[in-house]
């Protein structure tokens, strides 16, 4: 006859048939999560300036149409690379789009070993915007040139938005975040 201990507790079947069901619940789930948040190994994934700040702001910013999507911007060394005739219109001169800078076209100071990192990666950028590479919703020109010219902005800073104050490293490393 069982006591009412033995009715309280379940025996030694119940709680393995419990414990199957939660790992087979595990073995189910964590795969689904796993596939939903991962990202693409062949393109990187954009966020607008204003959702990066947020997110660097440490608000929670979940909008789908602003964070991960994805990009096919090209690095400064893989523009660099390419030939003359790839570049099309985009291969203006550097300092009349932003009104400063090297005297160069964008593929002169992308292939120049005296440019700094900084111009590389506006000139980078500023050919990406053109080709398309990288839709407006994330950066185009007005926003690169205003990125060009953190130094000249708010408090010596670019502000992608109220509170958040990027300088040059905080630029690059959001540029780079559009690479494939």
């Amino acid at each position: 006859m069982k006591t009412l201990d033995d009715r309280i507790q379940p025996s030694g079947n119940e709680k393995s048939s419990g414990r199957r069901r939660f790992v087979r619940g595990l073995g189910v789930a964590l795969p689904v999560t796993l596939t939903v948040s991962a990202r693409s190994a062949m393109a990187a994934t954009c966020t607008t300036v204003s959702a990066q700040a947020s997110i660097d702001l440490a608000n929670s910013h979940n909008s789908l149409t602003d964070v991960n999507q994805p990009c096919a911007a090209l690095s400064p060394a893989t523009w660099a690379g390419r030939e003359e005739s790839e570049f099309g219109v985009a291969n203006v001169n550097f300092s009349s789009q932003f009104g400063g800078g090297p005297n160069k076209t964008m593929r002169k100071v992308l292939r120049d070993p005296n440019a700094t990192a900084f111009q590389k990666h506006i000139a980078a950028a500023y050919v990406n915007s053109v080709h398309g590479k990288v839709g407006t919703k994330f950066y185009d020109i007005d926003k690169l040139k205003a990125m060009w010219n953190w130094k000249q902005g708010h408090n010596g800073f670019y502000q992608p938005l109220p509170g958040a104050n990027w300088d040059e490293a905080d630029i690059m490393r959001y540029l780079a975040d559009t690479w494939s």
